[in-house]
């Protein structure tokens, strides 16, 4: 005996699927990943990770890919440096310059020079954020030429590195030293706090982004600090703190 089959209307077939989709997860867990992270977490393949070999062929096949991802473009300005001011600091020399951080950007910058015969190593300071913003660059190096700045810096210094400058104690250690302010702190100061979200939404709204422009920047800043006549192009560091 043939068992007979009850068909479903059409309203019903829909509320059948409709309470199927429903079952699926909607909402986020108790540590706000949705519920679906799982299903998320397996698609993901790595495609450029590194499974051993050699990390120089790792490095020529990934990082065009890298910088493709971050940076909203390849810079190509030529830096055109000039000096703006000099004081003698006894086993260095602190310079203040101005050069083409990016095809947009000229800034101000810290450099610091040992005295003796180079060339020398070399230190990149990438500063803090911090939610203070009248100082950047002197959050490494006290300035010589702000009087209101160097109230700041000296603050910062008490607070956070007793009482010193970091890239002043690397220059009297023999190192070249350059410090530059990332877009909203120092020279190149905005509107406070609150307003970075509206910058870092504008720039997202400019095909950039406020995160990708530090980075183009800094990577900028390595290359002028790698070509100075004074570095070892082959002892550069990059030191950070916090956002930097």
């Amino acid at each position: 005996m043939k068992r007979s089959m009850k068909r479903l209307s059409i309203p019903a077939l829909l509320l059948v699927a409709a309470q199927a989709a429903l079952a699926d997860p909607q909402g986020v867990t108790d540590d706000n990943l949705p519920l679906f992270y799982q299903a998320l977490k397996e698609r993901m393949s790595f495609p450029l990770a590194y499974e051993g070999g050699d990390p120089a062929v790792w490095r020529e096949q990934t990082l065009p890919q890298v910088r493709a991802s971050i940076l909203p473009y390849t810079a190509s300005r030529p830096f055109e440096a000039e000096l703006i001011d000099e004081v003698d600091r006894g086993s260095y020399l602190a310079r203040r310059i101005a050069f083409n951080v990016s095809d947009e950007s000229r800034v101000t910058a810290l450099l610091l020079v040992p005295k003796g015969e180079g060339p020398f190593p070399a230190a990149l300071m990438l500063h803090d954020h911090g939610s203070r913003f009248d100082i950047g660059k002197e959050k490494w190096i006290a300035p010589w030429y702000d009087d209101q700045r160097l109230e700041s810096a000296n603050e910062w210094a008490d607070r956070f590195f007793s009482g010193r400058f970091p890239g002043e104690e690397l220059a009297e250690r023999g190192y070249v030293v350059l410090a530059t302010d990332a877009l909203g702190w120092g020279d190149r100061e905005g509107n406070g706090y609150e307003a970075q979200q509206a910058l870092a939404a504008n720039l997202f709204n400019l095909g950039s982004s406020l995160a990708g422009l530090i980075a183009l920047e800094d990577t900028r800043a390595a290359a002028f600090l790698a070509e100075l006549p004074d570095t070892d192009p082959g002892r550069i560091a990059a030191v950070g703190f916090s956002m930097g």
